[in-house]
């Protein structure tokens, strides 16, 4: 008896170490449900209908939407997620909002594919008078997960104003809105939480920044490594600039595109991780008595 308990035991051992979850990868794929119209705020029409799910712009869909087992979350001109298949680099300012700069989705290589669907964030401009973010875009995984990495890039709304000054208004580039100065930056902010909002990691990494006299920004996708960020339940997206007054917030556009989450769920315990326990705890009497 005492060998088919040990038997037994290290079956069952075996198996809840082999009982691993495959990796999840988000790129948005599978979502088909784009906006037919898009709402014209002061008269200026929004770009991109029938490519683009509203998440966060005049009009928005308010709520949040699913993917792979992660929810985004979305709210009428505030924080948060859109998804987007829509291709223009070239129009300035808010209309065109749910643009990546590279023209596409990320191939997982540092290269787009147009007409691939990928994520858009609008991380809100609030800010404590220094520019420290005071809020941001949060994403909840169903399960908590252990992460590996996320692709991100620029949007072409921002990228048109920190590259060539231009903000959609005005017919002329504004200089004071080019980076161009020793310093001009700016960096999207990653941060980890676990189930009961314990910082799981944190990641900075720079979308743009003027440094030793050139101007180097992000123009491609390029991918984040979020090994570390183990047992988190969320994700938030902020933004930190240079750029900013002290009494709005942010003056750059607080936009960043996304795409190829990657993640593993933590396993949840299963029934032969449970019958394990129970066998353990009766051979355990059992052998005691003996």
């Amino acid at each position: 008896m005492k060998t088919l308990f040990t038997s037994l035991i290290a079956f069952l051992i075996l198996t809840a170490a082999t009982s691993t979850e495959a990796q999840t990868i988000v790129d948005f794929e599978e979502l088909t449900v784009f906006d037919a119209t898009l709402a014209a705020p002061s008269g200026f029409q929004l770009l991109g209908a029938g490519d683009v799910f509203n998440g966060f712009a005049a009009g928005a869909n308010v709520g949040g939407f699913d993917s792979q087992g992660v929810f985004f979350n979305s709210a009428e001109t505030a924080a948060g997620f859109s998804y987007s298949r829509f291709v223009n680099t070239t129009t300035p300012g808010f209309t065109n909002q749910f643009a990546a700069f590279p023209g596409g989705g990320s191939d997982g290589a540092g290269n787009a594919i147009a007409g691939q669907n990928y994520g858009v964030v609008f991380t809100g401009s609030s800010t404590l008078p220094d520019g420290t973010p005071t809020n941001g875009a949060s994403l909840v995984f169903d399960n908590s997960a252990n992460l590996d990495s996320i692709d991100i890039a620029n949007t072409t709304f921002t990228t048109q104003y920190f590259l060539n000054g231009f903000d959609g208004f005005d017919p002329e580039p504004n200089p004071l809105q080019q980076f161009t100065a020793e310093g001009d930056f700016l960096s999207l902010i990653i941060e980890g939480f676990d189930a009961d909002g314990n910082l799981t990691g944190s990641s900075t990494n720079d979308l743009a920044r003027f440094t030793s006299g050139n101007l180097e920004f992000i123009d491609q996708w390029q991918t984040i490594d979020l090994d570390g960020f183990d047992n988190t339940q969320s994700l938030s997206f902020s933004l930190a600039s240079n750029d900013f007054d002290s009494t709005f917030g942010l003056n750059i556009p607080a936009y960043v595109a996304i795409d190829n989450l990657q993640f593993v769920a933590v396993p949840e315990p299963n029934a032969a991780c449970a019958l394990f326990c129970c066998v353990l705890a009766m051979a355990t009497t059992r052998f005691k008595r003996a």
